[in-house]
Order: C-alpha cells, then sequence, then structure tokens
C-alpha cells in the first residue's frame, strides 16, 4: 500500500513540476511577445513621425545683376523720359543680361527636423524595400549602449540600428559600421540572412539598401556580402589614407562574397558595412556591404549606374 502512495505521490510531483513548467514557459512566451509587438509598435510610431511631410526647402533667390555700359561701373539712373521720346533721342543701350539658374536644394526625404527634437541621437535612416528594414540609425558614445536601447533609451531586447562609435556620423569616412541584430522575431537586421540563404537570388532581387540622411539620400550598392568570426579583427575602419590597403581589403571582400555582382568599387569611393549575428557556427557575424552613392536629386536606373 506505501510502495502505491509512493508511487502515486511521485507522479503528482511529476505533474506539477511539468504544470508549473508549462505555465512559467506560456508566462515567457506572452512576456516576449509583448515585449516584441512594443518594440514594433515603438518602431511604427516612430517611421511615421519621420515620414511626415518635411519643411519645403526653397532656393535662394539669385541676385539680379544690375546692368552696366561698357566703360562704366554700374548702369547710370535714367532720366524721366517723355512721352513723345523716341528711341533715338533716349539713346538706348542694348543690355543683354544672363539670369542664373537656380541651383536645386536638397529636401530631406525623412523629416529628421521634427525626429531630431525628441530623438537627437538619430544621425540617418536605413530602409530595404519589401521588408521589415525601415529604421532610424543612431550613434553614441560606445557599441554596447544602443545593442540594448531603443532611440529614446528605453531598455528592449531589440534594441537599435547604430553606427560604430569610431566611425563618422556623417558617412565621410572610407568605411562606415553600422550594427544591428539578429533575433528571432524576424526584426532589425535578421533580414540580411537572406542574402546568405536565398544566395544570388535574393541579392539580385534586392541590390541596394537605401540610406537617408539629412544632409543627402544614399543608394548602397551592395557588391559582398560575408561570415567572419566575431572574435576576428574582422572589420577595417583606418586604412591610413593609403589607397592600396583599401583597394586589397575592397577585393578580399569579393573573395569571400556570398553572391557575385558587377557593382565597381574603387580606391576613392566610400563604403558601408553593416554587421548582425548569424549562427553558421558559435559568434558568428555576417556582414553586408554597399558602395555608397549620392542620389539625393533623383534615384537613377541600377542598370545605369553599372555601365
Amino acid at each position: 500500500m506505501n510502495k502505491k502512495k509512493n508511487v502515486y505521490y511521485a507522479f503528482f510531483a511529476i505533474a506539477v513540476v511539468c504544470a508549473a513548467a508549462t505555465i512559467i514557459i506560456a508566462y515567457m512566451l506572452v512576456k516576449d511577445s509583448l515585449e516584441t509587438n512594443k518594440g514594433r509598435d515603438y518602431y511604427a510610431a516612430l517611421s511615421s513621425v519621420a515620414e511626415s511631410e518635411p519643411p519645403t526647402a526653397t532656393p535662394r533667390p539669385t541676385p539680379t545683376p544690375v546692368p552696366t555700359v561698357p566703360g562704366e561701373s554700374a548702369a547710370p539712373t535714367p532720366e524721366p523720359v517723355e512721352e513723345d521720346a523716341t528711341e533715338e533721342s533716349i539713346g538706348f543701350v542694348e543690355v543683354i543680361v544672363e539670369e542664373e539658374e537656380p541651383q536645386p536644394v536638397f529636401v530631406p526625404t525623412m523629416n529628421f527636423e521634427r525626429i531630431s527634437q525628441t530623438y537627437p541621437g538619430v544621425v540617418g535612416w536605413i530602409r530595404l524595400e519589401d521588408t521589415i528594414i525601415n529604421y532610424p540609425i543612431m550613434h553614441g558614445e560606445d557599441n554596447d549602449y544602443f545593442l540594448h536601447h531603443l532611440p529614446d533609451g528605453t531598455p528592449h531586447k531589440m534594441g537599435s540600428i547604430f553606427i560604430d562609435f569610431r566611425c563618422k556620423p556623417d558617412f565621410s569616412g572610407r568605411n562606415t559600421v553600422i550594427y544591428g541584430h539578429h533575433l528571432k522575431t524576424g526584426d532589425m537586421f535578421t533580414v540580411f540572412e537572406q542574402y546568405k540563404k536565398g544566395g544570388q537570388k535574393y541579392y539580385e532581387e534586392h541590390p541596394v539598401v537605401m540610406l537617408y540622411t539629412p544632409e543627402a539620400n544614399y543608394m548602397l550598392m551592395l557588391f559582398a556580402g560575408y561570415v567572419v568570426e566575431g572574435a576576428a579583427p574582422y572589420l577595417s575602419i583606418d586604412f591610413r589614407d593609403n589607397d592600396d590597403i583599401f583597394t586589397r581589403y575592397l577585393g578580399e571582400l569579393r573573395k569571400r562574397s556570398v553572391f557575385k555582382s558587377e557593382v565597381e568599387v574603387g580606391a576613392r569611393d566610400k563604403i558601408v558595412s553593416m554587421v548582425t549575428c548569424t549562427y553558421d557556427f558559435d559568434n558568428a557575424r555576417f556582414i553586408l556591404v554597399g558602395k555608397l552613392v549620392d542620389v539625393s536629386f533623383g534615384r537613377p536606373e541600377l542598370s545605369d549606374l553599372l555601365e
């Protein structure tokens, strides 16, 4: 009898432990889901602010040049003309004034003026068409803070997309590095995994990433994507103004790439490296690299840029 009771108690204890474990797992899943939705809602709201109508910029008025008569520094003040005066009596001098074309003025695609009122650390915006990637880009004092915080400073597992603190935030360096998480939920830079899994086909369907800043719009013409070990010195930022070192670095990226690209990149170009985790092995990283092309006054056809 005691033996049966012991078996009963054992099964009861196991059932209680299993039930408790189920409740805990369910709680964690719900909590994780709620946190993910909160992060998505946050970024969706921020995107709505960024995509609101930016302030209209108008070209500076070109001053009209004062016509002058040959040999004089400025046109004389005309005398009053009598009603019956003729051209011959007035002595007209033909003056040709060439009016300058007004210079185009860049109007940011995203409303950075409004964004910066709440999020002063935002230095740009990144977008990959037909994907979830549509995020602000931050720049901080280290490479840790924005791994764990939203742009407003709220702790969150999604973190933020951010530029390496050693890089110039205006993308004027030879290689600007941007980091973003790879998450099971598919958010942040997780989509970049498709360049590895989908290979050439996915690259040909998504050959460019758009980058917007307060000063210019850029197209990142992708030319390499490769996997590296996270603990290795896998990124070069300082090329000591040496064209040969930079050119060799570009060649190495092409050799490692999981897809082939016809994009030509030379010593005088600037590139952007987008880094996220991947799970080919422990502590692996996937890096997607694009050539920075200014498209502030119109986005050309990709085929035209490849000619």
